[in-house]
């Protein structure tokens, strides 16, 4: 929680710190709220659900806040949780599903949206790109008795085109990647297998995502 209440902070200084234009965004409105889900396959370890496979997905779904800044600037504060499984390759059970790992975490953090210079474009319509931090919190086992612990602050990027419809009704695509820094509170072979299987959840993904227009 205290560093969400950072991000607001981060997010209110540069909403309020920055030039705006005098008519900001689509009809001159600044804010929007968002549901995101990303997406990526999951080749060679399982989903929350299924075994690994083409046909498999990992997903993260989330909220997001955009506010609009001038006609090709915006600033997002964003929250996703995910939740997923993976094979530890250690422990002396012959029973393969008792070496799966549930992995849990919630992942807070801020985006600079910039809009291109191409015809139609004007905040928060048109192709963007996303230059963006976060902060991740996440679980080995169970939530409430967690194995095991580890968190990650994020650099991401993404390229992506946001439409709006009735003048207030959003649709967004794109694809996503991000570069975890990983902070492991031990080495043991689950927290190792845990980050990895982290890491490979976040590098690429495509996002997908719907949103309403406010004021």
């Amino acid at each position: 929680m205290r560093s969400l209440r950072i991000l607001f902070i981060i997010l209110a200084v540069g909403c309020f710190g920055l030039p705006a234009h005098s008519q900001p965004g689509f009809q001159g409105k600044r804010f929007s709220v968002h549901y995101d889900l990303l997406t990526c396959p999951a080749l060679s370890n399982p989903t929350y659900t299924k075994p690994s496979g083409l046909l498999a997905f990992n997903a993260q779904h989330g909220g997001n806040i955009e506010y609009v800044i001038n006609r090709r600037h915006s600033l997002g504060l964003f929250m996703r949780g995910f939740r997923t499984r993976f094979y530890t390759g250690y422990g002396s059970s012959s029973n393969d599903e008792e070496r799966y790992r549930k992995l849990f975490g919630t992942v807070t953090g801020m985006n600079y949206r910039i809009y291109s210079h191409y015809p139609g474009n004007i905040a928060p319509q048109g192709r963007f790109t996303d230059l963006g931090m976060s902060y991740t919190k996440a679980v080995v086992g169970d939530r409430k008795v967690p194995v095991e612990q580890l968190s990650s602050c994020n650099l991401h990027l993404g390229l992506g085109k946001q439409m709006v419809y009735g003048g207030n009704f959003m649709l967004q695509y794109g694809i996503e990647v991000a570069y975890p820094l990983l902070f492991l509170e031990n080495s043991s072979y689950a927290t190792i297998d845990a980050s990895k299987r982290y890491a490979n959840l976040m590098y690429v993904n495509f996002r997908v995502g719907f949103g309403w227009l406010t004021f």
